[in-house]
Parts: C-alpha cells; sequence; structure tokens
C-alpha cells in the first residue's frame, strides 16, 4: 500500500515561479507505482526520499528501509542515489553504486515496489 496516492512534493522550482508558472503546477517527472504493494502516483517537483517512515515517497514495504534512496529534481530532470538501504536500490535492473539518472520509462525497484518513471529528461 503507498501512503498518500498522489501526493505532491509542493515546495516547487524557482525557476518555474521565474518563468511566469504556478510553482504548484509544474511537475518534473512522476513516479507510477507499477509492481509491488498496492499503487499509486507521486509528482516530483522537488528532492524527494523513498522510504517507509516519514520520506516525501512513503511506501508500505517490508523491504523498503526507513529512508531508503533519495531522487534529487534538477532543472534538466532528475536523479535517484541509495541512501545505504538494505536490499539497494535497482533502475532498470541494475543495482546502484552511487547516482543514476533518471530517464522517461525507467523502472526503479526498492524492496518489492516497482516504480516507473513518467516524464524525466535527463
Amino acid at each position: 500500500m503507498v501512503s498518500d496516492p498522489g501526493r505532491r512534493c509542493n515546495r516547487g522550482r524557482d525557476w518555474a515561479q521565474a518563468a511566469g508558472y504556478d510553482r504548484e503546477a509544474v511537475t518534473l517527472a512522476l513516479l507510477i507505482v507499477r509492481g509491488g504493494p498496492p499503487g499509486g502516483r507521486f509528482d516530483l517537483r522537488e528532492d524527494a526520499i523513498i522510504g517507509r517512515v516519514d520520506a516525501g515517497i512513503m511506501l508500505d514495504d517490508d523491504e523498503v528501509s526507513r529512508y531508503h534512496a533519495i531522487v534529487r529534481v534538477h532543472d534538466d530532470g532528475a536523479d535517484i542515489t541509495d541512501l545505504g538501504s538494505t536490499n539497494g536500490t535497482f533502475v532498470d535492473g541494475r543495482r546502484l553504486t552511487g547516482r543514476a539518472a533518471l530517464a522517461d520509462g525507467a523502472v526503479i525497484r526498492v524492496g518489492q515496489t516497482e516504480l516507473r518513471v513518467v516524464g524525466a529528461h535527463p
């Protein structure tokens, strides 16, 4: 189960407001749960930690660490870094050993949960 499906990382990006966009309306990418516990969707507007407890993207998955990975959002896309999780973070089937850029269609696996990246551009 995903807590608060559709949760928005709501701080926004300063460049969006400077360009005349509503900061709350700008989404750089989406993470859509597509495997594992029942799904949801998370709009990425700012950096977010993926984890089980007190995280921007909270997943109800016993194999996900409390603070498993962090997704960093940049003006030109997003990337992900494992935070020393017990079971590791995988992008497109490869275990992360550092930071990885997230492209549209990439699949992130943390524990038993798979998240598909929609709309990111490295």
